[in-house]
């Protein structure tokens, strides 16, 4: 569990960073961060749909399709997991 909190508080921190960066204009940067966040086995929402978002605008779709494709990826796991500690 404690592993778990961790790994939600850097996703967090980078989420904070990759979304200034974005405001700031600064697309690089936070698809660096975002890319980050998904390569943890971690489903956090906000990096995925930022990425996703992100490679459309700039017509770079084989990479929101693998984007798309680790979301599936990561939130099949997390659901599998939850599943398996309710049902125990």
């Amino acid at each position: 569990m404690a592993q778990n909190y961790k790994v939600a508080l850097k996703i967090d921190e980078r989420n904070k960073i990759a979304k200034e960066a974005e405001e700031d204009g600064d697309l690089n940067k936070a698809v660096r961060f975002y890319e980050q966040n998904i390569g943890e086995d971690y489903a956090d929402k906000f990096a995925f749909e930022r990425l996703m978002i992100i490679y459309r605008q700039q017509k770079e779709y084989k990479s929101e399709l693998r984007v798309i494709k680790r979301g599936i990826e990561v939130f099949q796991q997390n659901f599998k997991e939850r599943v398996k500690h309710s049902l125990s």
